[in-house]
């Protein structure tokens, strides 16, 4: 009943218990605590209407996706879904993403079809690499700089250098490679344009994973202080050579003015 404005901050489930405790003093003594993922606020048919939605996709006429026209289908398939993912919503974000990317819808009179779908966002993940076949390390490996990258993300030339470096195969990553992988995973994909300045000046396209759980998986496993050692040093041979030795950081590209010394403090 107090005059005031009502606010609503959404947390993702593992924040630090000290960034709940000060928003919480921050709202005030009448601020209200609702965990979302919880029967009460999320049932199965939740997810499964969203999922339906994600794969016929009506709301998005000129996309592809295999179940257009074929809604009793989609939502067979949405409701096994949400069964596996609930009450997890970006499990079951993922798995719709992924299948409406595919050429071909789920094959439903296969015995345990229903199973085959992912429980956590790690096999959500996999099962979308796994889409790639013989390609999938290729895709894993050119993906990796966008699980270390800061701010709004990397650009084509700084992504195909670090890929390059981070490399378990020790392959090194041309621009046009870069490129191909773009085309290839646009679905977990954010795109940026940044531009610098009133006059409308392009500073550049930057990309970044769509979502941070997608970053968390693909550094599990590695080196993560040895990885940001191996950026760092990467990005410092990107400045421009000057005289006498001296490199011309008023040149670098814009990431490495600003994100250098984030990658360097973590190493």
């Amino acid at each position: 009943s107090a005059p005031g404005n009502r606010v609503v901050v959404g947390l993702r489930s593992g924040a630090r218990a000290g960034v709940v405790q000060e928003l919480s003093r921050a709202l005030g003594t009448d601020a209200r605590q609702l965990r979302i993922e919880e029967p009460l606020y999320i049932t199965t048919n939740d997810l499964a209407s969203y999922v339906f939605q994600r794969l016929v996709l009506d709301d998005d006429p000129e996309a592809r996706t295999p179940y257009r026209g074929r809604r009793d289908l989609a939502m067979q398939v949405a409701e096994a879904v949400a069964a596996r993912a609930h009450p997890n919503f970006l499990v079951s974000q993922l798995t719709a993403r992924t299948l409406a990317s595919r050429r071909d819808v789920k094959d439903v009179t296969k015995s345990g079809w229903e199973y085959d779908f992912p429980a956590d966002v790690a096999d959500a993940f996999n099962d979308y690499l796994a889409g790639f076949g013989a390609r999938e390390e290729w895709v894993r490996e050119l993906l990796t700089p966008l699980a270390y990258a800061e701010g709004e993300g990397l650009t084509v030339h700084i992504w195909a250098r670090l890929a390059g470096v981070l490399s378990m195969r020790g392959t090194d990553y041309s621009d046009a490679t870069v490129a191909k992988v773009i085309r290839t995973a646009a679905t977990y994909l954010v795109e940026q344009t940044v531009v610098a300045g009133a006059g409308g000046q392009q500073d550049g396209t930057y990309y970044r994973l769509w979502h941070e759980a997608m970053a968390e998986h693909l550094r599990a496993g590695r080196n993560e202080r040895a990885d940001h050692g191996a950026i760092t040093t990467a990005l410092i041979q990107t400045v421009p050579p000057g005289r006498r030795g001296r490199l011309r950081w008023a040149d670098a590209e814009p990431y490495v003015g600003t994100h250098l010394a984030a990658h360097a403090a973590t190493a």
